[in-house]
């Protein structure tokens, strides 16, 4: 026995998985005459296989809404039944596997006021059993029922008609694949609708307790009716699990999905309709789906900017430019259906983005659009185009949607000019100028200038279109001495948004300002024929150029030299000089941006070094340096010899110009000699440029070259003895440059010669062989550093 119930159950299963399911339906209930409705239900069911057909008749129940009370049963005659089709035009076969027909009911009915008294108002059910067993997103699907539902008014209070759908339910959808369609529900009243998917309602029948056709013993069941009890993890929201889910427009009805697993699923809509804010009833479309892996490729959506890049699908304009790009979709193999529309928030802005709405094609679509951000629209502006693109796939059209999103940047204001100086006219008018805010700034408009006097309000005086003018003239300023014209500017961007204030000038502060007395840190003999000057940067803001004059020592007549216009350009090289004759004087003098000179710089003057020789000392003299404001510490006499160390001598006194050397190096013939002048103090402004050391400026002056005339003294005998005194016989030289030695015997043998004047003859020949107590010869030739040469012969003794 229990063999048997095994395999009458998986049979049961087998048939039931293959066999004609009830899949879904909805009531609607439309008002004819006085009390005279038309009644209509229609009932969607699987068609594959064999199984439960259509009920002919199919028994509905009116209950009353508070007690439940069965009011009235109908008997509803079947009266049409069709296959709903789900492929689309160009396909020739059809969905495999997939079968849904509709079966519409509809009987005549009267409300009659006597028999329908509720004030509250009634429901009208339909139940059958079963739904599909392999219906994945409920729990034992073999086993529940479906219940079709729909509430209406109490008819003796108003007449209503409820809302019914007009277009048949798609319920064939594909993994994958966007799908948005409307069931297109009307209301004859005008009655507003509101859509909601809610729970499909179970009812009250099961395997163990069916709906018999044409048995008159079947009577409806009123409510409540159970819910379905969900699978897993769906629920109301998420009925079909999908990007996106399962869901309807509250508003229109439109339903979307984007399903990510085949399978067949069950939902439920509800629509609610509302009179005035008051809701009137409601109508429960019960739905079975059928999810399918399709092997059609999903249309593609893609964004290109005019030169064919590809970017992405959030796109910010400044203010006010005007973008471009492409709306591109393409299917390899279907025609094309686009559509384009701005869902916007606010779309009664005057510049909406210019696009064609509605576009076909084979293949390929290419849609330009173009939005100009005025400077009209509020700040932050964004509009925003949903793009549906559908193809004419098989079995179903496949879609896919993209949001693009177009903000508004605001147009930059623009950040102040400096106003950088004024020119004052004859008492009566000002010229003051500015520097460029503007840049490479494409949005320029104009500058607005204001003025005020003294302590008045700042006001309008006159705007500036030309962004390259950088001056402004206003004659209009009388007496500018006693009264103070003030002014500031604001650069306005091309949508006559000022920037920040610029900073005030006045007439007051251009009295007081001249420009800064330029100080020399140094005038230096650089090199041989070079003199280098240097001067402290400016901190002038309005400055313009550096202008350096020259002059020698002896004359006033200063000629403009050399213009600067960098303002760290402070160091200047004169070259070409004959510092050897002349000491040169110089000075800067600073001009301003609107064209104000400053006084006369102060003069520096190079040191100019002169000497003369005696023998065995030198005597130098040079100009004073004393053009530092903080003076002149002291001299540095510097003293280099062709044959001897550096030698640097520090004078006590600053105002000593005069030295005489006497401490000569007697090996040396040539004597260069220059000064160096040592500011008092240290200014920290010095620091860094040339000509300084240790924090103290420098003045050094050209070198000169004294020469001392070549001298020898020579010995006339010695005494090679042996006894440690007057062993050697050497020539004491003094400033001599080259020297030859060479000595004979009194038969004219060479005993001994050398070139090098710290040679010392020992009185040995050539061969180191003793020389013997007499009288030997010599010859002596030596040059000087002067060029001079002297040849001297004499004799000298051996004493033994």
């Amino acid at each position: 026995m229990k063999r048997v119930l095994i395999l009458f159950m998986l049979i049961w299963n087998i048939q039931n998985s293959f066999a004609k399911h009830i899949v879904g339906g909805a009531f609607s209930l439309q008002h004819i005459s006085g009390n005279n409705y038309k009644l209509t239900l229609k009932v969607l069911r699987d068609c594959n296989g064999g199984g439960a057909e259509f009920d002919d008749p199919a028994t509905v129940g009116v209950f009353d809404k508070v007690t439940h009370q069965l009011v009235e049963t109908y008997k509803m005659r079947l009266v049409s039944e069709e296959v709903l089709n789900f492929a689309g035009s160009n396909c020739n076969n059809g969905i495999p596997n997939t079968c849904t027909s509709i079966g519409i009911y509809e009987q005549n009915i009267t409300l009659a006021p006597g028999k329908f008294s509720s004030n509250v108002g009634y429901y009208f059910s339909y139940q059958r059993c079963c739904r599909n067993n392999i219906i994945v997103n409920i729990q034992y699907p073999g086993a529940a029922g479906i219940a079709i539902y729909m509430e209406i008014p109490a008819p003796r209070n108003l007449v209503n008609s409820t809302p019914y759908f007009n277009a048949n339910p798609n319920t064939f959808l594909c993994v994958g694949s966007l799908t948005k369609y409307n069931l297109d529900f009307k209301d004859a009243d005008g009655d507003q609708l509101k859509y909601s998917f809610v729970n499909p309602l179970n009812g009250t029948l099961d395997q163990n307790r069916t709906a018999i056709p044409n048995r008159s013993d079947a009577d409806p069941v009123p409510s409540p009716y159970p819910d379905i009890s969900w699978q897993g993890a769906h629920n109301t929201n998420q009925q079909i699990m999908g990007t996106p889910s399962l869901s309807i427009n509250a508003t229109t009805g439109e339903i979307s999905v984007n399903p990510l697993q085949a399978g067949v699923y069950v939902a439920a809509i509800k629509v609610e309709e509302f009179r005035q804010g008051i809701k009137l009833g409601e109508v429960r479309l019960e739905l079975q789906f059928n999810v399918m892996d399709c092997p059609q490729p999903v249309p593609l959506i893609v964004l290109k900017n005019t030169d064919g890049a590809l970017i992405g699908n959030t796109i910010t304009v400044n203010t006010p430019q005007t973008v471009c790009f492409d709306i591109e979709g393409t299917d390899i193999t279907d025609s094309l259906f686009m559509v384009v529309k701005n869902i916007s928030p606010d779309t009664n802005i005057s510049a909406k983005p210019i696009l064609t709405s509605v576009m076909t094609g084979f293949k390929k679509i290419t849609n330009r659009v173009c939005w100009e951000a005025s400077c009209d629209l509020p700040e932050g502006t964004t509009q925003t185009l949903l793009v549906e693109l559908t193809d004419n796939g098989c079995p179903l059209s496949t879609r896919s949607v993209m949001i693009i999103n177009l903000k508004t940047a605001p147009m930059p204001t623009i950040n102040a000019t400096d106003l950088l100086c004024m020119t004052l006219i004859d008492d009566k008018a000002t010229q003051f100028y500015w520097g460029d805010s503007t840049g490479n700034q494409p949005f320029f408009q104009k500058y607005n200038i204001y003025r005020a006097v003294n302590d008045g309000p700042y006001s309008l005086l006159d705007s500036v279109m030309d962004k390259n003018l950088r001056n402004y003239s206003d004659p209009n300023t009388p007496q500018y001495a006693t009264n103070n014209y003030k002014y500031f500017m604001r650069t306005v961007n091309q949508c006559s948004k000022e920037g920040p204030p610029s900073d005030t000038l006045g007439t007051f502060e251009q009295l007081k300002f001249i420009p800064d007395q330029q100080k020399l840190i140094t005038a230096t003999v650089y090199e041989k024929n070079k003199v280098l000057i240097s001067w402290p940067k400016t901190y002038e803001k309005d400055f313009a150029r550096y202008l350096i004059y020259k002059t020698e020592a002896s004359q006033q007549d200063y000629q403009l030299i050399k213009t600067y216009t960098t303002i760290t350009d402070t160091v200047f090289i004169d070259s070409d000089l004959d510092v050897q004759q002349y000491s040169y004087c110089y000075h800067v003098i600073m001009k301003d941006t609107c064209d104000n000179y400053g006084p006369n710089g102060l003069e520096a003057c190079t040191i100019l070094l002169k000497g003369s020789s005696k023998p065995y000392t030198h005597q130098i003299n040079w100009t004073s340096y004393d053009y530092w404001e903080s003076g002149t510490s002291n001299y540095e006499i510097m003293r280099q010899g062709n044959e001897s160390p550096f030698v640097k001598s520090i004078l006590a006194t600053p105002d000593d110009t005069s030295f005489s050397d006497a401490d000569l190096d007697v090996k040396s013939g040539i004597f260069a000699y220059s000064v160096i002048a040592n500011q008092q103090g240290s200014p920290t402004y010095y620091t860094g440029s040339p000509r300084i050391v240790e924090g103290y400026a420098q003045s050094q002056s050209n070198t000169i070259e004294l020469m001392q005339k070549p001298m020898v003294y020579i010995p006339n005998a010695f005494t090679p003895n042996g006894d440690g005194v007057n062993e050697t016989w050497n020539i004491r030289d003094l400033y001599v440059k080259d020297y030859h030695l060479i000595v004979y015997n009194k038969w004219g043998q060479l005993i001994f010669k050398t070139d090098n004047k710290n040679d010392k003859w020992t009185g040995t020949s050539e061969d180191l062989e003793y020389q013997p107590t007499d009288v030997y010869i010599y010859k002596l030739v030596y040059t000087g550093y002067d060029e001079s040469k002297t040849v001297l012969q004499g004799n000298v003794t051996i004493l033994r």
